[in-house]
């Protein structure tokens, strides 16, 4: 089955009042609206290539990969109070290979519910993103929790916890993009163009920086800075190093995650996502659920939330459900990995030639990133809806 909704387009045409201006303000108008044109074409033709960068295509090989192993961004104190080196693994186009001096960023994020996992788990995604053209990160993060097996046993203090392990790695997460955006000239770096994702609970920790405020934080779980709780935290834009770098993401790479509350997506932060996520998930529900389906747990809203959230404010979102299945969709298998990395290689491709669509698809359907690199932005743009016949 196959739905599509149409949105139309704009251009701009001069209206009869221009043509009756003196000719100093008509070359002023003019001249004024050349730039905007000009700034236009500066910002997104770089990046909407012709050829296959960004797409579900390899343009390098592994071997003109660079990569900058262990890099330490920051250090911090766990959860026993000792402090922990944190590292990342940087992946790119070598110099000698690459005739493009600034590319857009991803970082990805392991997941291991916040008490196991290495970032070594994404080293083969990042060097997929990095063969298509990204810089690529897969950084590591303080981890442990006081975790109990039996949903009988889960108390508040035992949520509490889990929620300061949350948040420890979210404060990780923005220090190793203040670090990339520090060093960015090192790696060949588009500060404007930052990319976020992860799986699991790395997808938790992404969606959740990249929706709430660190003001907001603050307030959702305040014992987070509560000394009757442990080691006041800080911050989430503060701890881990002194690097003062802003940035912003502009969409993300979202597998089998949630968020903690689909209401902290608005108008004003709602960004493009790609997701990926199984159908009779209990870890991470695609709608909203518990934990495990402990309701000792707090209540968490999936993927599926999250991309009705996102396309109810008019913004493209991807998801790809998999009928029956659960945690950890499309993963089992390199080519499965492939599969995910080319359909948001090309989800961001579309972001970045302004022709993304919103779609939901029930198919494994392989990428082709032909379908949404349409150089004309004024053209009639349809949001698309795909199920098994």
């Amino acid at each position: 089955m196959f739905h599509s909704k149409m949105i139309k387009g704009h251009k701009w045409a001069p209206s009869y009042s221009f043509f009756c201006l003196p000719f100093l303000a008509r070359m002023k108008t003019f001249l004024i609206f050349s730039l905007l044109i000009v700034l236009n074409l500066m910002v997104y033709p770089q990046y909407c290539t012709n050829d296959n960068r960004f797409t579900e295509k390899a343009v390098f090989t592994n071997d003109q990969i660079s990569t900058d192993q262990n890099v330490e961004y920051g250090s911090a104190a766990t959860l026993t109070g000792e402090f922990q080196n944190l590292i990342m693994n940087i992946y790119y186009p070598g110099a000698a290979f690459d005739t493009m001096s600034k590319r857009p960023l991803i970082v990805l994020m392991h997941g291991g519910m916040f008490l196991t996992g290495s970032m070594a788990n994404l080293d083969s995604a990042c060097i997929e993103f990095a063969r298509r053209g990204f810089v690529a990160a897969t950084m590591d993060y303080r981890k442990g929790w006081d975790f109990v097996p039996d949903c009988q046993s889960v108390t508040t203090n035992t949520v509490i916890s889990a929620n300061r392990a949350i948040y420890r790695a979210i404060q990780d997460l923005h220090a190793s993009l203040r670090y990339l955006v520090h060093y960015a000239d090192n790696y060949g770096i588009d500060t404007a163009w930052i990319f976020g994702g992860g799986v699991s609970a790395g997808a938790f920790a992404s969606v959740d920086l990249a929706f709430i405020t660190p003001q907001e934080f603050i307030e959702l779980w305040p014992y987070c800075n509560d000394p009757k709780f442990g080691t006041p935290l800080g911050y989430i834009n503060t701890s881990g190093n002194n690097f003062t770098d802003t940035f912003t993401l502009k969409g993300l790479f979202h597998n089998w995650g949630s968020i903690i509350d689909r209401d902290y997506i608005r108008p004003s932060n709602a960004i493009p996502l790609i997701g990926f996520a199984g159908e009779l998930d209990k870890i991470s529900p695609i709608d909203s659920g518990f934990f495990e389906g402990c309701i000792n747990y707090e209540l968490i809203f999936g993927t599926r939330a999250i991309y009705e959230r996102i396309t109810e404010y008019g913004v493209c979102a991807e998801m790809n459900l998999k009928i029956q299945a659960g945690h950890g969709v499309y993963n089992t298998t390199y080519e499965q990995g492939l599969f995910r990395i080319g359909r948001a290689c090309c989800f961001f491709k579309s972001v970045f030639c302004e022709s993304c669509i919103s779609s939901y698809y029930t198919d494994s359907i392989a990428a082709n990133c032909s379908l949404f690199t349409n150089s004309d932005k004024s053209a009639s743009i349809p949001q698309l809806r795909a199920e098994p016949n």
